[in-house]
């Protein structure tokens, strides 16, 4: 969705301008800079999401695709070229918190879910 309104952006911007329009559209270069960061690091996270539909997916490949997920956050925030640069995700999440997280039902349950 955010790669969709960042392709037709130079529309919407033209729509906003016609008089009998109240639609407003955030100008700003730096807004359309953060909106094609954060459309790499949804790009990035989908990867895990389907990883985690595929059918027969146990918890510990679950387990392995979060960890997997958090991992490239970790390195990759103070990596300029990578999408999860200055991403404060894996930062708030500990070690310790994650495995006490995998052990807890709802996220079976929420694994069983997706």
């Amino acid at each position: 969705m955010i790669e969709r309104s960042n392709d037709i952006r130079e529309a919407l911007i033209e729509v906003a301008d016609c008089d009998d329009s109240e639609s407003v559209i955030d100008r700003r270069v730096s807004f359309k800079n953060k909106t094609i960061k954060y459309a790499k690091q949804l790009g990035e996270i989908n990867v895990v999401t389907l990883e985690l539909q595929k059918t027969g997916c146990t918890l510990s490949d679950c387990r392995w695709a979060l960890d997997k997920l958090l991992q490239a956050v970790t390195v990759g925030k103070s990596d300029s070229e990578s999408p999860f640069y200055q991403c404060k995700l894996a930062s708030t999440i500990s070690t310790r918190t994650r495995l006490q997280y995998y052990q807890r039902p709802e996220f079976e349950l929420g694994v069983t879910k997706v």
